[in-house]
């Protein structure tokens, strides 16, 4: 009796669980979160050149002005946070990014009262490009997810 080898009649199982966010999720997250960070670094770069972040204007607790090194840090964990959330939707929910879309749009409303309220003595100017900056995260982060990590259907 002749024994033949079939390496598709018995396909190895998946690792990922059910539902899981897939790694080209998290690839794609990963991905956004540089494009993000890359993209505030050079909106924040460039709006230090036309004084939008003075730097006499210090976060309260660590007494220390918003420097690129915090934004690009904030703007990292931001998207990394959206991700997160994106992977938890996935799991749980039959439309993910459609949900996933209303909570970033009330995170990203939410987050447009932060600078006023954190840096009290900030010029309108910088609340305004601090806002900027949020709405470049966000829509980068949207746009890129939504092709890695769109609803199930």
């Amino acid at each position: 009796m002749q024994t033949t080898y079939a390496p598709h009649a018995f396909p190895a199982p998946s690792l990922a669980r059910p539902g899981a966010a897939n790694p080209s999720l998290w690839r794609a997250g990963l991905a956004t979160a540089a494009m993000a960070a890359a993209a505030n670094a050079l909106l924040y770069t460039a709006g230090s050149q036309v004084a939008l972040f003075p730097q006499d204007v210090l976060i309260p607790g660590v007494k220390a002005p918003i420097t690129l090194t915090r934004v690009v840090i904030a703007t990292v964990v931001g998207v990394l946070g959206a991700v997160a959330t994106l992977a938890v939707l996935r799991r749980r929910v039959a439309r993910p990014f459609a949900i996933f879309q209303v909570v970033a749009a009330v995170v990203l409303l939410v987050s447009f009262t932060q600078p006023s309220l954190v840096l009290r003595d900030a010029p309108l100017r910088m609340v305004l490009a601090l806002n900027a900056l949020h709405t470049m995260a966000a829509a980068l982060t949207l746009l890129v997810l939504r092709r890695a990590g769109g609803d199930k259907e």
